[in-house]
């Protein structure tokens, strides 16, 4: 329960930190989904390139039933094999940081406070971001889907856990090259949808050798 609670204080973080909300909108929807796919299947629908370091800029809209508008906020984020940081700029600035195998939440005021056995949060988030797929299918079923509006392939991910499927009903990615949207669903059937854009992207193969 300690880790479905701090996840669930993790997706609200990163999502209800907002003071914006746009005319009425409503999330992408899935379209269908087909025969389940091996991590490398996966990887290799969405041309992700291995290793690699990744920067950007992420928008995030939270969608609630009981609202007509969703929730906005924008911010940058950082991730690699070894941690990721999700930094929300605006409306209000806050941050989540997984490293060393420990997540710490970071206020407006730059204070970050310890979370303690959220070990499997850090490593989630990881994952989705840089799609490491092999680690995703020890806990999520995987298929190749097609949804509303979105032209690039995309993935849906079934919890196959019990913790991780009280928090999220269903995830979907999509990209070419990397990851360019994330969707979680929860069982409220509540919707978060993230773009990400992305900076630059280091294979950290050649940055280790450069050190």
């Amino acid at each position: 329960m300690r880790i479905i609670a701090l996840m669930a204080s993790f997706l609200f973080l990163i999502t209800l930190s907002t003071a914006k909300a746009e005319l009425n909108e409503e999330p992408n929807t899935e379209k269908g989904a087909n025969e389940f796919l091996s991590a490398e299947q996966a990887v290799n629908l969405l041309k992700l390139a291995p290793n690699l370091a990744l920067s950007g800029q992420f928008i995030q809209k939270k969608y609630f039933k009981i609202l007509k508008k969703p929730f906005i906020s924008q911010g940058e984020f950082n991730v690699n094999d070894q941690q990721f940081t999700w930094r929300t700029l605006t409306p209000i600035k806050s941050a989540v940081i997984f490293k060393d195998n420990t997540l710490y939440l970071e206020n407006a005021k730059g204070e970050l406070s310890k979370q303690n056995k959220a070990q499997d949060i850090g490593y989630l988030m990881q994952q989705l971001l840089s799609g490491q797929f092999k680690q995703l299918s020890q806990h999520f079923s995987i298929t190749a889907t097609t949804y509303t509006g979105e032209p690039k392939p995309c993935l849906l991910l079934l919890a196959t856990n019990n913790s991780f499927a009280q928090v999220f009903k269903q995830i979907r990615l999509c990209g070419e090259g990397n990851i360019s949207t994330i969707s979680l669903y929860d069982p409220q059937a509540n919707a978060t949808d993230i773009a990400l854009s992305y900076e630059q992207a280091a294979d950290i193969t050649n940055e280790s050798t450069n050190h």
